[in-house]
């Protein structure tokens, strides 16, 4: 019986433990200048940030704070091209986090021509809808 309590209060214990430890997470908290924000890491493990966009990457090394808050912040501003993001962040100690922001509308808008309307379309017609005789 007494190992049986033994067991039980060590996997409450164990099942604390992991539940207090949080899930490591990365996301851009500035463009400009570009500042990196980490959480969940081990306390002062070192961590390298890599951010991508498009054909640009940026790289820094920093250390987790005692909470395990990472912040690698750069001098420049991120490039404003329209490409996807991606940030990576490795720890030395194994801990790893990802982001990723997709650019999926990059076209441009079309001058206006001279009737103020998108160059190459029509001109937009409005038509009075009925309501009682609507389909």
């Amino acid at each position: 019986m007494r190992y049986l309590i033994l067991i039980a209060a060590a996997l409450v214990a164990a099942q604390s433990a992991s539940a207090t430890q949080q899930r490591t997470r990365v996301m851009i908290v500035d463009e400009s200048p570009l500042v990196v924000r980490g959480i969940g890491f081990k306390p002062a493990e070192r961590v390298t940030v890599t951010v991508s966009h498009g054909k640009v990457v940026y790289r820094k090394a920093a250390t987790a704070s005692a909470t395990g808050v990472v912040m690698a912040r750069w001098k420049v501003a991120m490039a404003t091209t329209c490409a996807s993001t991606f940030v990576l962040a490795v720890g030395s100690e194994g801990s790893r986090a990802t982001y990723k922001t997709v650019a999926n509308d990059c076209a441009q808008p079309k001058a206006p021509d001279a009737k103020g309307q998108p160059s190459g379309s029509d001109p937009l017609v409005l038509y009075p809808v009925d309501p009682v005789k609507s389909p």
